[in-house]
């Protein structure tokens, strides 16, 4: 709706006065999709090979879009190795208050594990402690405990990543919420990066949902349903509004604790998704193999791996559609410059369309990435009712060996058996 901004509070008066930074995700499970590397085929896959990949983790497959996603060994180290750039490029980063992250294993753990490139400040990392190098701050930087805050819209727009399940670990004095997934090399080596090298568990006990109210498990119906647009266009537009409420809480802050500077949400999650929260579809684009005087949709980002751009949202003025709560990105000539010195991987993306190729620019890239979000809707339809009872034991998966023994009961014995032990 188009609304006066005599018929809106005050509240949003400055909320263009805060630095949205949107980072790309590290490498994942579901990014190692290459077709030559031997094993498991994604949405062929078989309760008998789940077993064989279960029991002797030491094994290839071709698609990590059907097993439970994480980070791969590769995307850790990227996550360091980022940080360490931002520290020895002029951070960490000021003046962050909140750090968001879509719900997905992969856009978590990086969120936590690029935390040293960032100085925290202000009451919402930690509930009840006020964090910051101020004089009023309870503590100065805590890392194991700071939350992280998430939106179900935030979710990567592919519909094939299958999400593990959240499971309570009682090993604590406090239980933990812990996620499990098989953990592979990654990287450019062709031949190893599809290894399975190990099974990793995922503290997500500190990943905040709104309302404090995590979502059920997701069913095989949920991975059945036909993506509709008008769904994810409402969905996106729920996750900016709700990005805009805490804007205004962030600025209240800063303005209480008297602080100079702009004040910073980081934002970790997926390109693909990135092009519906702000509006902007910035996909990749490349000459045809055939006729390189055209050009061809290819992927749903121009972003890399932690590759980051940074926004703001757009003045409430008369005549804007304050429901929308619409971003614009950061012209390159305003702190664009100093970003681009301190984030490896930092794009104007903007900048990039306007001095692209004329051909390039006029892609449908919207319609390009709605084509590929229906496909692969359709791959998992597929998958859902061809191998339903192995999508039942990924989506409740919590580890290799919780899967055998609901499974495959007595499988240690056969083990022993075949001198496997």
């Amino acid at each position: 709706m188009t609304t006066s901004t005599n018929n809106l509070h005050d509240k949003y008066k400055n909320i263009s006065d805060i630095d949205i930074i949107l980072i790309q995700d590290a490498e994942a499970t579901s990014d190692i999709l290459d077709p030559t590397t031997p094993g498991i085929s994604g949405p062929d896959i078989t309760l008998s090979e789940l077993h064989d990949l279960s029991s002797c983790i030491n094994t290839y497959y071709r698609k990590g879009t059907f097993l439970p996603d994480g980070l791969t060994d590769h995307g850790l180290a990227t996550c360091k190795a980022f940080y360490n750039h931002v520290l020895d490029n002029g951070g960490p980063i000021p003046l962050v208050y909140l750090v968001v992250s879509s719900p997905q294993t992969s856009a978590f753990q990086t969120a936590i594990n690029i935390l040293p490139s960032f100085d925290a400040e202000g009451p919402f990392h930690i509930p009840g402690l006020l964090v910051g190098n101020h004089p009023e701050a309870t503590i100065c930087f805590p890392v194991d405990e700071m939350k992280v805050y998430t939106h179900p819209g935030l979710q990567d727009s592919d519909a094939r990543a299958v999400p593990p399940a959240v499971y309570k670990d009682y090993t604590y004095q406090e239980p933990r919420d812990e996620v499990s997934y098989l953990k592979v090399n990654g990287g450019a080596t062709a031949g190893e990066k599809g290894f399975v090298n190990s099974q990793a568990t995922v503290d997500v006990t500190n990943l905040v949902w709104p309302g404090n109210v995590r979502p059920e498990r997701s069913r095989v119906a949920d991975q059945m349903a036909y993506p509709v647009l008008a769904e994810y266009e409402a969905s996106a537009r729920a996750t900016r509004q709700w990005l805009r409420e805490w804007a205004v809480k962030v600025i209240r802050a800063h303005q209480d604790l008297g602080l100079e500077g702009c004040p910073r949400i980081i934002v970790v999650g997926h390109g693909g998704q990135f092009n519906f929260l702000t509006k902007k579809f910035f996909c990749d684009v490349r000459q045809a193999e055939d006729d390189p005087s055209k050009w061809e949709w290819k992927g749903p980002t121009r972003m890399k791996h932690l590759g980051v751009s940074t926004w703001r949202f757009k003045e409430v003025e008369d005549g804007v559609d304050f429901d929308e709560a619409e971003l614009e990105e950061m012209p390159i000539c305003e702190a664009g410059l100093w970003y681009r010195g301190v984030f490896p991987g930092y794009r104007n993306l903007g900048v990039d369309e306007e001095w692209g190729d004329q051909g390039r620019r006029e892609v449908d890239c919207k319609a390009g990435q709605w084509e590929w979000i229906r496909k692969a809707a359709v791959e998992m339809r597929r998958f859902a009712v061809g191998r339903t009872e192995v999508l039942k034991a990924l989506l409740g998966w919590t580890g290799a060996r919780e899967f055998l023994d609901e499974y495959f009961p007595g499988w240690e014995e056969e083990e022993v058996e075949d001198g496997q032990s």
